[in-house]
């Protein structure tokens, strides 16, 4: 129950935005921390905290295999080539992109601040909820009243 509530409070924190970050390069940075390879039962687990719609995965995803540019082995496993993954400069994430709003603002931020922090990240409600509920989990972003703020681990914040 606490869980819910703490959800509910991260929600109307975060209002609905509507899939900014989502590009094939970020797509295969995340990939690149799995060794350019990903099995299909891990493909909800990777991508979805990283901020990424499953139709977007999905359709990037087969495309390569499509048009030949990933390739995938017997058991399943999706791979890509040296050539894309990783990619030369590595391209941030849609969850990226929402722990730096938070830096920005002094990794803090309250309900009124939210339209002008997250306006330019056009996520979709799915798409907050995919990052900011294993954030919330893990402990990396905290909610008391009307302010959210950000773990100093993840804000890159120094304790003294």
């Amino acid at each position: 129950m606490r869980r819910s509530l703490s959800a509910a409070t991260l929600l109307l924190l975060l209002p609905a935005m509507a899939g900014a970050g989502q590009s094939r390069e970020a797509l295969y940075t995340v990939l690149a921390a799995h060794d350019c390879s990903i099995a299909p039962g891990r493909v909800a687990d990777v991508f979805s905290p990283q901020g990424f719609t499953p139709e977007f995965v999905r359709s990037t995803l087969t495309e390569l295999m499509l048009d030949g540019t990933a390739s995938q082995n017997a058991a399943g496993v999706l791979s890509l080539p040296i050539s894309l993954c990783p990619p030369e400069k590595p391209v941030p994430s849609p969850r990226d992109e929402v722990i730096a709003r938070f830096r920005d603002n002094g990794c803090s931020f309250s309900n009124d601040d939210v339209p002008e922090l997250l306006s330019s990240l056009d996520l979709s409600d799915a798409q907050l909820r995919a990052i900011v509920y294993p954030l919330h989990d893990a402990g990396d972003l905290t909610v008391s009243g009307h302010v959210a703020t950000l773990s100093p681990a993840l804000c890159g914040a120094t304790t003294d």
